[in-house]
């Protein structure tokens, strides 16, 4: 009998450290989506960053995962502090990113020194994937010392790891912010502490968790809202903002020009002249004009330009739905009858 309570004991300890194995790895790869999305945009799209940030993250990961004694076997309680700890971080993290510029007084729509930026990256970088290699670590200890094995460990930590890569991409096909991403990154591994924590009947974990759980919850009734108001500090004339499958696409309006921000870099404003000399300059090029294929940029009045001509046909194709869809409510007249002018097919492909 004592020996069925044991093994029933033993493997009830297992399916719990598999649950925050599961969350350890969800929180990883999401936390991991979320805070190079937000790095992407505060840099302007600069594809170096990913590789710096990739390098980072995996110091930070590394660091925590091989930190203290390896006779040190973490208490339950502890684990759960660094959920709770892990969860707050991100958050505040995303908000620290949003206001880089701001901090290390950047200049708007300029780029701060290459070392100023190093070291904001690794300010936003180091502390959460410091925490995700240091949770990974406690959680696999738990799980070893349950008879479990560290290959198995991993194996469990990376099916979590999987489910946060679907997550992510699911979450932004639902057009779902960066921000709210962060609240349910952050649900999720606080969940798994306070589950666990009220199953033993653990007073003062249970309620912290439940506690902050309760909180987060909250703020996500005002999660556009705080989305909007962090994104306005970069753009004090915003009116939309969206995070979309490929980018993040940001709309002021001062005075009566609109601006259209793609991660933060200006990718077009109503009031220039750029579409009519692209558009002059390559059609003196050609004396066919029966059919024109636009490749992207069309809504910056390309289409409208090339209509002054004697066009027939005109195919443009744009990767990014979504961005046409926002910038249609706010074009001027001219554009957006342009876009829907007969003459005009639009097709929405990839690369």
């Amino acid at each position: 009998m004592f020996l069925v309570k044991r093994k029933f004991i033993r493997r009830l300890n297992v399916n719990r450290t598999s649950i925050y194995l599961i969350a350890a790895g969800f929180y990883s790869i999401l936390g991991q989506v979320i805070i190079l999305r937000e790095l992407n945009v505060a840099f302007y799209g600069i594809e170096l960053i990913y590789i710096l940030s990739f390098a980072f993250w995996l110091i930070g990961t590394a660091t925590g995962a091989v930190i203290g004694r390896r006779s040190f076997f973490p208490k339950e309680n502890i684990i759960h502090i660094l959920f709770i700890l892990s969860a707050f971080v991100l958050l505040i993290d995303i908000v620290f990113i949003r206001g880089i510029r701001i901090i290390f007084g950047g200049v708007g729509g300029g780029y701060l020194p290459f070392t100023t930026q190093i070291i904001a990256m690794i300010i936003a970088l180091l502390p959460v994937s410091f925490l995700s290699g240091l949770m990974f670590q406690w959680i696999a200890k738990e799980f070893i010392n349950d008879n479990g094995t560290l290959a198995r460990a991993y194996s469990i930590e990376s099916f979590g790891g999987v489910a946060g890569g679907l997550s992510s991409t699911l979450f932004l096909s639902f057009k779902i912010s960066n921000f709210s991403m962060g609240l349910i990154c952050t649900t999720v591994i606080l969940f798994a502490a306070s589950y666990f924590s009220f199953k033993a009947g653990r007073r003062l974990p249970n309620l912290i968790s439940i506690s902050l759980l309760i909180i987060i919850l909250f703020l996500f009734g005002f999660s556009n809202k705080i989305n909007f108001l962090t994104t306005a500090w970069n753009h004090p004339n915003l009116i939309e903002t969206m995070d979309t499958p490929y980018n993040r696409v940001t709309i002021t309006k001062p005075e009566k020009q609109v601006c259209v921000f793609e991660d933060d870099a200006l990718s077009y404003e109503t009031e220039g002249v750029s579409a009519e000399e692209f558009v002059q300059l390559s059609t003196l090029q050609t004396e066919n004009l029966h059919k024109v294929l636009v490749l992207g940029g069309g809504f910056e009045g390309v289409i409208a330009e090339l209509l002054k001509l004697p066009v027939d046909k005109i195919d443009y194709v744009e990767i990014n739905k979504d961005l046409i869809e926002i910038i249609r409510k706010y074009l001027p007249d001219e554009l957006l009858k342009s876009l829907n002018n007969k003459k005009v097919k639009i097709i929405y492909e990839r690369e």
